[in-house]
């Protein structure tokens, strides 16, 4: 997929986020892949947002639908390398490798 990569720093940059990658994620069909897109992100120290916006900024649910709403899919989900479980990592290893690092732009 193509990304305006203005548009992602913009995201980013609002959100605090110091590194944003896209991933192909190998348990979801080809029909899923069309609605849905995987991205793992880290965040600035401090700024790991709560899962909703009980702490004053969007959460991660809201965060989610801004960049689903951004990048005209159904659903987006962000999930931070550093509250991935070892097991999903130890999964989704191949993929992750495989990742189309976004931000910062490489």
């Amino acid at each position: 997929m193509e990304f305006n990569s203005s548009t992602i720093a913009d995201f980013c940059k609002k959100h605090h986020i110091t590194k944003m990658s896209a991933y192909v994620n190998p348990s979801r069909s080809v029909a899923e892949r069309e609605r849905v897109m995987d991205f793992v992100v880290d965040f600035e120290a401090g700024h790991a947002p709560g899962y909703f916006d009980m702490f004053g900024g969007p959460g991660l649910i809201g965060m989610e639908e801004e960049l689903a709403d951004i990048l005209g899919k159904e659903q987006v989900i962000l999930m931070t390398s550093s509250g991935m479980p070892s097991g999903r990592k130890k999964a989704l290893a191949n993929a992750l490798d495989e990742a189309e690092h976004l931000y910062p732009a490489t």
